[in-house]
Protein backbone atom coordinates (compact mmCIF):
# COMPACT_ATOMS: atom_id res chain seq x y z
CA UNK A 1 0.00 0.00 0.00
CA UNK A 2 0.68 3.60 0.18
CA UNK A 3 1.07 6.19 -2.52
CA UNK A 4 2.51 5.07 -6.12
CA UNK A 5 5.71 5.58 -7.77
CA UNK A 6 5.91 7.58 -11.05
CA UNK A 7 7.16 4.60 -12.52
CA UNK A 8 3.58 3.06 -12.07
CA UNK A 9 1.23 6.14 -12.28
CA UNK A 10 3.27 7.03 -15.63
CA UNK A 11 1.93 3.95 -17.27
CA UNK A 12 -1.72 4.41 -15.85
CA UNK A 13 -1.51 8.51 -17.08
CA UNK A 14 -0.54 7.29 -20.30
CA UNK A 15 -3.43 4.55 -20.53
CA UNK A 16 -6.01 7.20 -19.75
CA UNK A 17 -4.86 9.65 -21.95
CA UNK A 18 -4.76 7.55 -24.97
CA UNK A 19 -8.53 6.00 -23.81
CA UNK A 20 -9.20 10.05 -23.54
CA UNK A 21 -7.69 10.89 -26.80
CA UNK A 22 -9.99 8.04 -29.11
CA UNK A 23 -13.40 8.90 -27.13
CA UNK A 24 -13.09 6.28 -24.82
CA UNK A 25 -14.23 4.02 -27.36
CA UNK A 26 -12.14 1.10 -25.50
CA UNK A 27 -13.98 2.30 -22.53
CA UNK A 28 -16.51 -1.02 -21.92
CA UNK A 29 -19.90 -0.07 -19.58
CA UNK A 30 -22.62 -1.83 -18.19
CA UNK A 31 -25.18 -0.39 -16.27
CA UNK A 32 -25.10 -0.61 -12.04
CA UNK A 33 -27.78 -3.02 -12.02
CA UNK A 34 -26.08 -5.38 -14.69
CA UNK A 35 -23.11 -5.09 -12.08
CA UNK A 36 -25.01 -5.72 -8.97
CA UNK A 37 -26.21 -8.97 -10.87
CA UNK A 38 -22.67 -10.32 -12.19
CA UNK A 39 -21.83 -11.64 -9.06
CA UNK A 40 -18.50 -9.97 -9.10
CA UNK A 41 -19.85 -6.66 -6.45
CA UNK A 42 -19.64 -7.62 -3.32
CA UNK A 43 -20.70 -5.03 -0.28
CA UNK A 44 -18.97 -4.84 2.52
CA UNK A 45 -18.81 -2.25 5.66
CA UNK A 46 -15.14 -0.21 5.49
CA UNK A 47 -16.32 1.72 7.83
CA UNK A 48 -16.43 -0.25 11.49
CA UNK A 49 -13.57 -2.18 10.94
CA UNK A 50 -11.64 1.41 10.98
CA UNK A 51 -13.77 2.89 13.43
CA UNK A 52 -12.85 -0.47 15.73
CA UNK A 53 -9.41 -0.82 15.02
CA UNK A 54 -8.62 3.28 15.94
CA UNK A 55 -7.95 1.87 19.46
CA UNK A 56 -5.28 0.00 18.50
CA UNK A 57 -3.53 3.18 17.44
CA UNK A 58 -4.94 6.02 19.68
CA UNK A 59 -5.53 5.49 23.42
CA UNK A 60 -9.50 6.19 22.68
CA UNK A 61 -10.33 5.53 26.18
CA UNK A 62 -8.50 8.34 27.12
CA UNK A 63 -10.42 10.56 25.24
CA UNK A 64 -13.95 9.10 25.89
CA UNK A 65 -13.20 9.31 30.06
CA UNK A 66 -11.58 12.91 29.84
CA UNK A 67 -14.33 13.88 28.26
CA UNK A 68 -13.44 16.32 26.31
CA UNK A 69 -15.91 18.44 23.92
CA UNK A 70 -14.91 17.96 20.40
CA UNK A 71 -16.04 19.59 17.37
CA UNK A 72 -15.44 18.48 13.75
CA UNK A 73 -15.66 20.35 10.33
CA UNK A 74 -15.59 17.71 7.45
CA UNK A 75 -15.46 20.40 4.86
CA UNK A 76 -17.97 18.52 2.77
CA UNK A 77 -15.59 15.06 2.59
CA UNK A 78 -15.31 11.11 2.88
CA UNK A 79 -14.90 11.22 6.68
CA UNK A 80 -18.70 12.51 8.08
CA UNK A 81 -20.04 9.33 8.47
CA UNK A 82 -16.57 8.06 9.73
CA UNK A 83 -16.66 10.96 12.43
CA UNK A 84 -20.23 10.02 12.90
CA UNK A 85 -19.73 6.62 13.86
CA UNK A 86 -16.29 7.31 15.52
CA UNK A 87 -18.34 9.70 17.86
CA UNK A 88 -20.95 7.21 18.24
CA UNK A 89 -18.84 3.90 18.93
CA UNK A 90 -16.89 5.61 21.54
CA UNK A 91 -19.29 7.60 22.98
CA UNK A 92 -17.20 11.31 22.94
CA UNK A 93 -18.94 14.15 23.04
CA UNK A 94 -18.02 15.03 19.70
CA UNK A 95 -20.12 17.29 17.27
CA UNK A 96 -19.95 17.77 13.65
CA UNK A 97 -20.37 21.42 13.11
CA UNK A 98 -21.13 21.17 9.43
CA UNK A 99 -22.41 17.84 7.46
CA UNK A 100 -23.74 19.46 4.42
CA UNK A 101 -21.93 17.26 1.21
CA UNK A 102 -22.17 20.00 -1.78
CA UNK A 103 -20.37 18.91 -5.18
CA UNK A 104 -19.97 22.71 -5.62
CA UNK A 105 -18.70 23.09 -2.12
CA UNK A 106 -20.28 26.46 -1.93
CA UNK A 107 -20.61 26.39 2.10
CA UNK A 108 -16.72 27.00 2.13
CA UNK A 109 -14.97 30.21 3.42
CA UNK A 110 -12.82 31.99 0.35
CA UNK A 111 -9.11 31.03 0.72
CA UNK A 112 -7.15 34.48 0.93
CA UNK A 113 -7.29 34.29 -3.08
CA UNK A 114 -10.80 34.25 -3.14
CA UNK A 115 -10.74 30.50 -4.50
CA UNK A 116 -12.91 27.34 -3.01
CA UNK A 117 -10.17 25.62 -1.50
CA UNK A 118 -10.52 23.06 1.09
CA UNK A 119 -7.79 23.59 2.90
CA UNK A 120 -7.54 22.55 6.58
CA UNK A 121 -4.10 24.34 7.10
CA UNK A 122 -5.36 27.40 5.88
CA UNK A 123 -7.06 30.33 8.41
CA UNK A 124 -8.85 31.75 5.37
CA UNK A 125 -10.70 28.27 4.20
CA UNK A 126 -11.05 27.10 7.90
CA UNK A 127 -12.78 30.57 8.70
CA UNK A 128 -15.80 28.92 9.85
CA UNK A 129 -14.33 26.32 12.29
CA UNK A 130 -12.03 28.82 13.92
CA UNK A 131 -15.15 31.11 14.65
CA UNK A 132 -16.69 28.53 16.86
CA UNK A 133 -13.00 27.72 18.61
CA UNK A 134 -14.29 28.20 21.77
CA UNK A 135 -17.26 26.42 22.28
CA UNK A 136 -14.72 23.57 22.34
CA UNK A 137 -11.61 21.81 23.61
CA UNK A 138 -10.36 20.77 20.90
CA UNK A 139 -11.82 21.11 17.26
CA UNK A 140 -10.68 19.69 13.76
CA UNK A 141 -10.73 19.54 9.85
CA UNK A 142 -9.55 16.54 6.87
CA UNK A 143 -9.31 17.46 3.23
CA UNK A 144 -12.29 16.00 1.63
CA UNK A 145 -9.69 13.00 0.81
CA UNK A 146 -8.90 12.77 4.87
CA UNK A 147 -5.14 12.13 4.21
CA UNK A 148 -4.40 15.58 6.00
CA UNK A 149 -5.12 17.55 9.40
CA UNK A 150 -6.60 20.43 10.73
CA UNK A 151 -6.12 21.07 14.71
CA UNK A 152 -7.81 24.13 16.02
CA UNK A 153 -7.01 24.92 19.68
CA UNK A 154 -9.02 28.13 21.88
CA UNK A 155 -5.70 29.39 20.57
CA UNK A 156 -6.42 29.18 16.75
CA UNK A 157 -5.50 27.12 13.96
CA UNK A 158 -2.22 25.06 14.41
CA UNK A 159 0.77 25.47 12.38
CA UNK A 160 1.14 22.33 10.23
CA UNK A 161 4.85 22.05 11.70
CA UNK A 162 4.19 22.88 15.00
CA UNK A 163 1.81 19.74 15.47
CA UNK A 164 4.32 17.78 13.83
CA UNK A 165 7.01 18.46 16.27
CA UNK A 166 4.15 17.89 19.18
CA UNK A 167 2.86 14.88 18.43
CA UNK A 168 6.54 13.13 17.32
CA UNK A 169 7.76 14.53 20.71
CA UNK A 170 4.48 13.07 22.65
CA UNK A 171 4.00 9.60 20.75
CA UNK A 172 8.16 9.02 21.53
CA UNK A 173 7.56 9.26 25.29
CA UNK A 174 3.77 7.40 25.17
CA UNK A 175 4.14 4.26 23.02
CA UNK A 176 6.47 1.90 25.37
CA UNK A 177 6.11 -1.35 22.70
CA UNK A 178 7.99 0.68 19.97
CA UNK A 179 11.59 0.05 19.60
CA UNK A 180 15.00 1.85 20.44
CA UNK A 181 15.56 2.15 16.67
CA UNK A 182 12.83 3.45 15.67
CA UNK A 183 12.89 6.63 13.85
CA UNK A 184 11.59 9.38 12.83
CA UNK A 185 10.85 10.52 9.23
CA UNK A 186 10.26 13.69 8.24
CA UNK A 187 10.73 15.84 4.20
CA UNK A 188 13.37 18.17 4.15
CA UNK A 189 11.16 21.52 3.89
CA UNK A 190 9.56 20.39 7.24
CA UNK A 191 10.57 22.33 10.45
CA UNK A 192 13.69 22.34 11.92
CA UNK A 193 11.98 22.10 15.38
CA UNK A 194 11.35 18.53 14.49
CA UNK A 195 15.21 18.29 13.98
CA UNK A 196 15.49 19.38 17.47
CA UNK A 197 12.43 17.70 19.35
CA UNK A 198 14.39 14.21 17.85
CA UNK A 199 17.55 15.01 19.25
CA UNK A 200 16.11 15.37 22.50
CA UNK A 201 14.47 12.33 22.54
CA UNK A 202 17.93 10.47 21.46
CA UNK A 203 16.04 9.01 18.23
CA UNK A 204 17.32 8.39 14.76
CA UNK A 205 16.02 11.20 12.19
CA UNK A 206 15.54 10.37 8.28
CA UNK A 207 15.09 13.37 6.38
CA UNK A 208 13.67 12.63 2.67
CA UNK A 209 12.51 14.05 -0.27
CA UNK A 210 9.08 15.49 -0.64
CA UNK A 211 6.56 13.21 -1.22
CA UNK A 212 5.12 10.58 1.42
CA UNK A 213 5.61 7.84 -0.88
CA UNK A 214 9.29 8.07 0.59
CA UNK A 215 7.86 7.00 4.40
CA UNK A 216 6.21 3.79 2.58
CA UNK A 217 8.91 1.18 3.33
CA UNK A 218 10.07 2.81 6.52
CA UNK A 219 6.04 2.06 7.63
CA UNK A 220 5.30 -0.90 6.53
CA UNK A 221 8.62 -2.72 8.30
CA UNK A 222 7.95 -0.27 11.23
CA UNK A 223 11.64 1.06 11.18
CA UNK A 224 9.42 4.37 11.15
CA UNK A 225 7.49 5.16 14.13
CA UNK A 226 6.47 8.58 12.54
CA UNK A 227 6.39 10.06 8.92
CA UNK A 228 5.15 13.23 8.57
CA UNK A 229 5.79 16.03 5.79
CA UNK A 230 4.89 19.68 5.38
CA UNK A 231 1.11 20.40 4.19
CA UNK A 232 -0.23 18.85 7.26
CA UNK A 233 -0.01 14.56 6.21
CA UNK A 234 1.19 11.77 8.75
CA UNK A 235 1.16 8.29 9.76
CA UNK A 236 1.87 6.51 12.61
CA UNK A 237 3.06 2.99 13.92
CA UNK A 238 0.17 0.95 16.34
CA UNK A 239 0.76 0.67 19.75
CA UNK A 240 2.60 -2.26 19.41
CA UNK A 241 4.56 -1.47 16.28
CA UNK A 242 3.06 -2.86 13.18
CA UNK A 243 1.97 -0.63 10.34
CA UNK A 244 -1.68 1.10 10.37
CA UNK A 245 -1.13 2.79 6.98
CA UNK A 246 1.79 3.74 4.89
CA UNK A 247 -0.57 6.73 3.63
CA UNK A 248 -1.29 9.94 5.17
CA UNK A 249 -4.20 9.36 7.53
CA UNK A 250 -5.79 12.64 8.53
CA UNK A 251 -7.95 10.82 11.18
CA UNK A 252 -5.60 9.43 13.28
CA UNK A 253 -3.87 12.83 13.43
CA UNK A 254 -6.97 14.70 14.46
CA UNK A 255 -7.56 12.33 16.87
CA UNK A 256 -4.22 12.06 18.88
CA UNK A 257 -4.13 15.57 19.07
CA UNK A 258 -7.30 14.68 21.62
CA UNK A 259 -5.45 12.11 22.61
CA UNK A 260 -2.65 14.33 23.81
CA UNK A 261 -5.02 16.73 25.32
CA UNK A 262 -6.79 14.07 27.46
CA UNK A 263 -3.59 12.08 29.16
CA UNK A 264 -1.53 15.53 29.74
CA UNK A 265 -4.07 17.91 30.28
CA UNK A 266 -2.63 20.43 28.14
CA UNK A 267 -3.84 20.80 23.93
CA UNK A 268 -1.05 20.65 21.59
CA UNK A 269 -0.61 24.16 21.11
CA UNK A 270 0.58 24.76 24.78
CA UNK A 271 2.53 21.67 24.19
CA UNK A 272 4.36 23.31 21.30
CA UNK A 273 4.76 26.87 23.39
CA UNK A 274 7.00 25.17 26.08
CA UNK A 275 8.54 23.12 23.68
Amino acid sequence: GGPADTNVTKVVEDRANALLADGLKGVKRISLDEAMASGHVKEQDLVQPFVEGLADIVDMAAIQKAGLTLGVDPLGGSGIEYWKRIGEYYNLNLTIVNDQVDQTFRFMHLDKDGAIRMDCSSECAMAGLLALRDKFDLAFANDPDYDRHGIVTPAGLMNPNHYLAVAINYLFQHRPQWGKDVAVGKTLVSSAMIDRVVNDLGRKLVEVPVGFKWFVDGLFDGSFGFGGEESAGASFLRFDGTPWSTDKDGIIMCLLAAEITAVTGKNPQEHYNEL
